[in-house]
Formats: C-alpha cells, sequence, structure tokens
C-alpha cells in the first residue's frame, strides 16, 4: 500500500493545481482594417472529475480605437455536444493592436463550472485595396460568383459576390493586407472561379512604397525638360507662322 499512497501524493498537488483546458485560437494575427475576420476557438479539455454536460465560449475585442468595429459587444455560444466554435469580427478602420479575448467553460454533470481565459493579439494594418471590373454579359443573374485576386503570382484573398444582374457591371474590391511586401511595381491577376466569362483573364500593375528621392527629382527634371521644349517648339511655331 506504499506505492499507491505515495502516487497519490505526487498526483494530487498536480491535478488541483493544474489548468482544466487549453483554449486554442485559430485565425490570422495581421489583418486589414475594416475587414471581416474569422476566428476559431477550440476547448481541449482535461483532468475533468466528470463528464461534461456543456461547453461554451464568450469572446471579445478590445483597443485603443474601436471605431468602425463590429460587434464591440462580448459575444457567446454554447453546446451540448462540441467543443468547438467559430466567432466574426469586422476590426476597426483604423491601424493598431487589437486583443481578441475567450473565455472557454465547461459545466460538469453536477452542474459545476471550470472556466480558463485566452487572448490573442492582432495587428490592424492600412490595407492595399486591389480591385476588379466583372461584367455578366448573360440575358440572367449569376449568382455565388467568387473573385480571386493575385499579387506577383500568389493568391493573397478572394471576395464572394452574391449576385449579379443579368447585362450589368460591378466593381468588386478586396482589401488585402500586405505583409512584408517589398518596395517597387507588383502585378494583380483578377480570375471569377467557375465563371470565367465574367472577368476576362487580365492584370495591371501597383506600385507599393514611396519611390526614392533620386527618382522623384529625376522624373520632375524630365517633366521640366518636356514642358521647355514643348513651350520653345510652341514659341518657335509661332514666330515662323508670323
Amino acid at each position: 500500500m506504499v506505492v499507491p499512497l505515495l502516487l497519490i501524493l505526487i498526483i494530487s498537488p498536480m491535478v488541483q493545481g493544474a489548468r482544466y483546458m487549453d483554449i486554442v485560437i485559430e485565425g490570422p494575427t495581421i489583418v486589414a482594417a475594416g475587414t471581416n475576420n474569422t476566428y476559431n476557438i477550440t476547448l481541449k479539455v482535461f483532468f475533468l472529475e466528470e463528464e461534461p454536460a456543456r461547453y461554451g465560449v464568450v469572446a471579445w475585442i478590445s483597443g485603443e480605437n474601436l471605431s468602425g468595429a463590429e460587434p464591440v459587444s462580448p459575444v457567446s455560444a454554447e453546446s451540448n455536444y462540441s467543443s468547438s466554435f467559430t466567432v466574426y469580427f469586422t476590426f476597426p478602420e483604423a491601424p493598431g493592436t487589437v486583443i481578441l479575448h475567450v473565455i472557454g467553460y465547461v459545466v460538469g454533470e453536477s452542474g459545476e463550472v471550470y472556466e480558463d481565459h485566452e487572448e490573442l493579439s492582432i495587428q490592424v494594418v492600412s490595407p492595399i485595396v486591389l480591385k476588379a471590373d466583372v461584367r455578366n454579359p448573360n440575358p440572367f443573374p449569376v449568382e455565388n460568383v467568387t473573385i480571386v485576386f493575385y499579387v506577383d503570382g500568389v493568391r493573397v484573398g478572394s471576395v464572394r459576390v452574391d449576385r449579379i444582374e443579368a447585362e450589368s457591371n460591378e466593381t468588386v474590391e478586396y482589401r488585402w493586407a500586405a505583409v512584408a511586401l517589398e518596395k517597387g511595381w507588383h502585378t494583380v491577376e483578377v480570375r471569377a472561379e467557375g465563371a470565367s466569362f465574367l472577368i476576362p483573364a487580365h492584370s495591371y500593375k501597383f506600385y507599393y512604397g514611396v519611390p526614392s528621392t533620386g527618382k522623384i527629382k529625376a522624373f520632375l527634371w524630365a517633366l521640366t525638360i518636356g514642358i521647355l521644349a514643348v513651350f520653345g517648339y510652341l514659341t518657335l511655331k509661332a514666330r515662323r507662322s508670323r
């Protein structure tokens, strides 16, 4: 009987001081300002002395400036069967740091509540707005179309369009949270999944960052010389016509 008693003495403090669950939050940690993002929350329960009867979460975001964010009040969800939940948040229009708070809890068969808390730091950045002009040439509407955006050959995101009316145009925008994007010219490609007739395969370029001072000076000099050349040509032409 000495060995079992010794095991109880060793294990008991571990169980009493242990956490009852791990809260796993899955979702982006860098988001574009003003965009809606999805977070999956899983409660990994252990060391309970009774069977779980109900699972639940309460989630909310905090930050210095939550203007444009939704929802700003805590959201909650419960389940008798599943320990996994999904929450949605629209992030503020202003760049900054937002904290996603999650309280996870388990209600045992006896009614006792076991809970824990987890946080996720999320960086809100100014987006690069990618655009696509979509046209439906058909005499009937088209529904549930996914417009996909690629930058330099890499898929960066997509927008789902619920409905495009017959013989009509629609401009689609995707707010991209660019991470470690190099300064310079970049190529955007736009495609419509499963409905290529809506938008021909096309691409365009955009410049990211501020051009160097040398390039700005060179451009201004070239512009000045061009203006002087045109002015000189027009002056000379006017004199000859007299």
